[in-house]
């Protein structure tokens, strides 16, 4: 699908610009239709992926404390058994 973009203003046009030489100085291959494919999938992807990166550390962070409180059970539990508490 060919998609043309118009009217942009010229400072956002100069910065595609700029991010394109830099990252061509930096020994990367890009075309500017390239590059701007690569933003706008990042923009329509970007909620996305924070929600799942936001899923991903919810669920470390319950297995953790999960974790950490079957820990405290088996400690009491070893203390009870070798007659400490």
């Amino acid at each position: 699908m060919n998609l043309h973009i118009r009217n942009i203003d010229l400072k956002t046009s100069n910065l595609i610009d700029k991010n394109l030489t830099d990252l061509r100085n930096q020994g990367i291959k890009i075309t500017k239709e390239e590059y701007v494919t690569k933003l706008i999938n990042e923009a329509l992807y970007a909620d996305f992926n924070q929600y799942k990166k936001d899923t991903f550390d919810k669920t470390i962070t319950a297995l953790t404390n999960k974790f950490d409180e079957m820990q405290d059970s088996y400690n009491d539990l070893l203390a009870i058994l070798l007659g400490g508490k």
